[in-house]
């Protein structure tokens, strides 16, 4: 059975559902003993007898609502990471996308110059077509990259 972290059970008093609150809030790991101290310690006469806490404890169910708790912290934290990651994925390949297309610019600038000479220099166009043929590798790549995604999404380009 589900029980919730973040509100009352049915018949759960605001009193023992502030010392949940504070009980599931506690740096991991956490004990009774650990809570009764602190809140003996801040406020004695305010505070709640450690058997009190253990009953609250076995019965508004506290161990399955903290795993519940902790669990969907842990998934939070996952998601988050996971989100910067593809950020910075995505970062990644419209730079090394930008780098590809600058790179078949000056290719294109530098065969204008060519076609501009009477004097071909063979050596100087073969360099040239090398790196013409690495970009547009670079560029397939990168566009491979992104139709291995969009496969595993459903996603049409």
């Amino acid at each position: 059975m589900d029980f919730p972290y973040d509100q009352p059970l049915e018949d759960e008093k605001p009193r023992p559902f502030t010392w949940f609150m504070r009980y599931r809030d506690m740096e991991p790991p956490r004990s009774i003993e650990k809570l009764h101290r602190s809140c003996t310690e801040a406020a004695p006469k305010k505070g709640v007898s450690l058997r009190s806490l253990k009953q609250y404890s076995v019965d508004f169910h506290w161990q399955q609502r903290c795993e519940a708790y902790d669990t969907q912290i842990a998934k939070e934290a996952a998601k988050t990471l996971m989100e910067k990651r593809q950020n910075e994925l995505d970062a990644f390949i419209d730079q090394d996308f930008s780098i590809a297309t600058r790179m078949q610019g000056l290719v294109d600038k530098k065969l204008e110059v060519l076609e501009e000479t009477e004097d071909v220099d063979v050596k100087e166009l073969r360099t040239l077509a090398g790196a013409y043929k690495e970009s547009r590798v670079w560029v397939q790549e990168l566009l491979g990259l992104l139709e291995d995604e969009r496969e595993g999404t459903g996603e049409k380009g």
